[in-house]
């Protein structure tokens, strides 16, 4: 079980037992997933199918983890949808609202792209984000990655359409 260290978090690999923290801290507010639609928190039932999946999974560049500081969980960030022939994979990102502006997002993911770049034989990490989505823009560029493309409402969450930036980061 891969775990990564950097000057104030550790990211380690979800357990079954943070199903309940992560249902609190990503699954209530909705500004936790509000310009991705996407909630495996929803509930802690959720959360802990959400879990399992991912310690189950057999993709060797797949990667879910729990990010901690000072010894609590913060937020998570994961590394899926390996593609073998591109040696790509996407990245995608969530700090609990209560440690916004703390730059654990941009210190998480400064490490993961350093641990996939390095040790797992990836060359292009990619991520996106709505463009009105200001924090994780600022997340992305301020971590390494190159804005790459816009596609123009490109990206639909429940009633509302919004561009969709389109990031990569190159070994």
């Amino acid at each position: 079980m891969t775990e990564l260290k950097t000057e104030r978090l550790t990211l380690r690999p979800f357990r079954l037992e943070d199903a309940e923290t992560a249902h609190r801290l990503f699954g209530i507010d909705e500004d936790m997933y509000r310009y991705s639609g996407w909630n495996p928190y929803a509930t802690v039932e959720d959360a802990e199918r959400f879990i399992k999946t991912t310690l189950e999974d057999n993709d060797p560049r797949a990667y879910c983890f729990a990010v901690e500081h000072a010894g609590k969980i913060v937020g998570n960030i994961g590394a899926y949808n390996y593609e073998e022939a591109l040696k790509r994979v996407e990245v995608g990102c969530a700090i609990a609202k209560d440690f916004w502006g703390e730059g654990f997002a941009t210190e998480a993911l400064k490490a993961v792209l350093q641990f996939l770049t390095e040790r797992e034989d990836v060359s292009t990490v990619v991520a996106w984000c709505a463009e009105d989505n200001i924090g994780s823009r600022r997340v992305l560029e301020k971590g390494g990655m190159v804005l790459e493309s816009v596609e123009k409402d490109g990206l639909t969450v429940g009633d509302k359409t919004y561009n969709k930036l389109n990031y990569a980061y190159r070994q």
